[in-house]
């Protein structure tokens, strides 16, 4: 006999925001504060469903702190890994959290021992400016530690 499966949604009732673990920081670049969430490990299509909805948003890559501990509430812009701006937030997130794995593989020497994290905002405007300055702002840190003039490497801090 073969086992149905309903759909997360279907099977045990719809989620609400507050039921989501959900956790919020804020990326500061040049000044200016750019608040994000960032999605749980392993988060369901129905967390996902509950805290996006199917409009314009942003996706951030955010370089992650090792197992046990937490991001800090307050991020340098040396955090940000890479920005993408899209049409279908619920949907964007649901694919980069599918491949949560190739993504970290793939940014594994870029992001360091925490591996990566997942965040994103509704505020696409001027947040996807200030998030691309970020990520620049990333490069550059790393540009500069590879070519010695860093005494610190971005990746570990």
């Amino acid at each position: 006999m073969g086992r149905l499966i309903w759909a997360e949604s279907e099977s045990r009732g719809t989620l609400s925001v507050e039921d989501v673990a959900l956790r919020s920081l804020v990326v500061v670049v040049d000044g200016a504060r750019v608040p994000l969430a960032v999605l749980p490990r392993l988060a369901s299509i129905g967390e996902i469903r509950a805290v996006a909805s199917e409009e314009p948003g942003v996706l951030v890559v955010l370089r992650g702190v090792p197992y046990g501990e937490r991001l800090p509430a307050e991020l340098p812009p040396e955090a940000v890994l890479d920005v993408h701006r899209t049409e279908n937030l619920q949907a964007a997130l649901c694919e980069a959290d599918r491949k949560l794995g190739r993504l970290d593989e793939a940014m594994g020497p870029i992001a360091g021992s925490g591996g990566i994290e997942i965040a994103f905002t509704t505020r696409v405007h001027p947040d996807f400016v200030l998030l691309l300055a970020a990520a620049g702002s990333n490069v550059r840190a790393l540009r500069s530690f590879l070519d010695g003039s860093a005494s610190r490497d971005p990746r570990w801090t």
